[in-house]
């Protein structure tokens, strides 16, 4: 959830681990971003009271469940997969709850900024236009700009660090190009209603290493397999088959970091018919092979990470 404390280091600041939360801007407006972790276990809950000084938006880095509220409206509440992107207008309030440890990459970024970045608009406008992105969806590539900035943020190099730079403002860029396109009706606008699409969801959770068709999932919905898999696109932004492999990823990703499962058996424990494709999609998703994995998850393991108050 969007940080809230007031005791924010100046201008560009990502830390490994980081400890600050509202932040505090430079006259230049350089966008801040960091890692948030919410460690608790049940379920909690966390505010930012709305500030016009800048757009806040997260790429969730960790699947949970959650329920958001931007400006005083739910505007979402279900299952927060990994690679979801959502953002909070400026002079906007937001609520988050969430039930389970919960990871975001996120970004503060100066309204002054945002004119730089080909936004030219009132914040009036700018609010309507961020409206659009309240609702969480699934962007592959902005998911990709956020695992390679994590990658490169600890360096201190100065050539990295104006990559790092670069990477921010293309996924703040990405992030207006995807409120242009929702706003023109295009991904987001005519979705499933709230209460189809959370049956949906509920059976792939519930069925995650079953055999799932098309038309299973389109008879969850109560459409027919195509007006279902337009409208499924453009609620989440990947079409039914993506977001169901993508949660078989999750899934074997969570078996993965808590048990000592064999690697075939998590495979078939997701719905994987055997370890070879498992280990395709798997890299595929992840840009490393499960056992490779499950090995940095245990390096990680062994240094626990910080928790960005909120």
């Amino acid at each position: 959830m969007f940080a809230d404390p007031s005791n924010a280091p100046p201008g560009h600041h990502f830390p490994q681990h980081p400890s600050w939360g509202r932040p505090k801007f430079e006259p230049s407006g350089t966008i801040v971003a960091g890692r948030w972790t919410g460690v608790d276990h049940g379920t909690h809950s966390h505010e930012a009271p709305a500030n016009g000084a800048y757009l806040a938006a997260a790429v969730s880095l960790r699947p949970v469940q959650a329920s958001l509220w931007i400006g005083g409206k739910l505007a979402y509440d279900g299952r927060l997969s990994s690679g979801m992107i959502y953002a909070c207008p400026p002079a906007t309030d937001a609520r988050a709850r969430f039930e389970g440890p919960a990871e975001e990459l996120q970004f503060f970024v100066p309204v002054r900024l945002l004119e730089r970045l080909g936004c030219r608009c009132s914040l009036e406008q700018l609010r309507d236009k961020m409206e659009a992105l309240a609702k969480p969806s699934v962007d592959p590539l902005a998911e990709r700009l956020a695992m390679t900035l994590l990658q490169n943020a600890a360096s201190s190099c100065e050539a990295q660090t104006a990559f790092v730079r670069g990477l921010e403002q293309a996924i703040v860029a990405r992030l207006l190009w995807l409120s242009e396109m929702r706003v023109d009706g295009q991904p987001g606008q005519n979705g499933l209603l709230h209460w189809r699409l959370k049956r949906v969801l509920n059976l792939i959770e519930t069925h995650l290493g079953e055999p799932l068709r098309l038309a299973d999932l389109a008879a969850a919905a109560g459409l027919s397999r195509m007006h279902f898999a337009a409208q499924f696109r453009r609620s989440l932004g990947v079409s039914p088959h993506e977001y169901l492999v993508r949660r078989r990823v999750e899934r074997a990703q969570e078996l993965l970091r808590e048990t000592d499962l064999p690697l075939v058996e998590v495979a078939l424990t997701v719905g994987f018919q055997n370890q070879a494709h498992f280990t395709t999609v798997f890299r595929r998703q992840a840009d490393l092979t499960p056992g490779r994995w499950r090995q940095q998850q245990q390096l990680f393991g062994q240094t626990q990470p910080g928790k960005l108050a909120a």
